[in-house]
């Protein structure tokens, strides 16, 4: 697969199990150096102004959110994420996930028109993703 580094990749997910998974996934694919686990969508947005404020208020480029996790959900958490400044945001790239592959999570997934992966993620759906992002 052909493509420049991405700065940053953020997964964010309360299953740390998922999390690891999920990273080893990404590093054979080797598409950044820099990935970075998260438990919530509080954790990912401290991360996230952490990372901006050392990196010329830029996030990160590739953000895989889980939906449902305990206290700030995924889409709370995207709520929360518009309001941050970041110089970069035309460049991120955000990829809801859920265990399931039907419901009102993919409905309202496809109306603010962001990419949608069920668990487990696979090389394939990442390509694919990637593809349309």
């Amino acid at each position: 697969m052909e493509t420049n580094k991405i700065n940053c990749i953020l997964l964010v997910d309360d299953d740390n199990i998922t999390n690891y998974i999920n990273q080893r996934l990404l590093k054979k694919l080797q598409l950044s150096d820099n990935i970075v686990t998260a438990n919530n969508g509080d954790e990912a947005l401290k991360f996230i102004q952490q990372f901006s404020s050392e990196n010329n208020n830029c996030g990160p480029e590739l953000i895989f959110m889980d939906v449902n996790m305990p206290g700030m959900k995924g889409f709370d958490f995207l709520d929360e994420f518009n309001k941050i400044e970041i110089s970069n945001r035309d460049k991120i790239r955000i990829v809801v996930v859920s265990a399931s592959s039907d419901g009102p999570d993919k409905g309202k997934t496809e109306m603010l028109e962001l990419p949608y992966l069920t668990k487990p993620l696979t090389i394939d759906a990442i390509k694919e993703v990637l593809e349309l992002v």
